[in-house]
């Protein structure tokens, strides 16, 4: 296995004013550029909390963008397969969240980095399409599996934002009525701010977690 690499994901919150608001997904393919493969892997492994024995699992990547989690761990013996969907996928399946192509009860770990909810931030229809994806991966996780959604951006300044915080806050608080153990994560290195005109940071405007959701056997 190649050397990990340490990433300094904070640089990547330079140009996000524009991507809190309605631009989260061509933001997340310019990173997904910025780094190698070995990288992105490396990023998911960091801001999932994952260790390699994890990978161990059947796994779903929601969101997975250029594929480079599942393509490298494959090309390094490390997992053979892992399920990958997008709506713009380049390897893997084509599809939404919000109707993930998998019977119930598919994996043990279903993951997805800076991808849900984020991606429904600015839409007319974001607080439905957070219930529905996050119900989705719960009918299609096994029990005693678990979700994992890192870089989740969490922020109160515009009221798209607003409206998926209540979204996010109303499905965990059902997913804990439902018997399930939810925990959410400060992740401070993926915060996001409001840059002025010589690239400073002027003003936060989402602080980023690591949310788990954890299905009871």
């Amino acid at each position: 296995m190649q050397k990990e690499t340490i990433l300094v994901l904070a640089e990547a919150g330079r140009s996000i004013k524009d991507v809190v608001v309605n631009n989260m997904e061509n933001f997340e393919e310019e990173i997904e550029e910025e780094f190698t493969a070995e990288e992105n892997f490396s990023r998911y492994l960091e801001n999932l909390d994952l260790a390699l024995e994890d990978l161990n699992k059947n796994i779903l990547d929601i969101g997975s963008g250029s594929g480079d989690f599942a393509r490298w761990a494959k090309e390094n013996g490390i997992k053979s397969r892992i399920e990958s969907i997008d709506p713009q996928a380049k390897e893997g399946i084509k599809a939404v969240a919000e109707n993930i192509p998998f019977k119930d009860e598919s994996f043990d770990l279903i993951v997805s980095v800076a991808a849900i909810p984020n991606i429904y931030t600015g839409e007319k229809e974001s607080g439905e399409k957070v219930n529905l994806s996050f119900s989705e991966m719960e009918r299609v996780l096994r029990s005693g599996g678990e979700i994992r959604l890192g870089n989740v951006l969490i922020g109160e300044k515009y009221k798209s934002q607003q409206k998926i915080k209540e979204s996010i806050e109303e499905k965990l608080m059902e997913f804990e009525e439902m018997g399930f153990e939810v925990e959410m994560i400060r992740k401070p290195s993926g915060d996001t701010y409001e840059y002025d005109e010589k690239n400073n940071p002027k003003e936060m405007l989402a602080e980023a977690y690591l949310v788990i959701i954890r299905k009871k056997s």
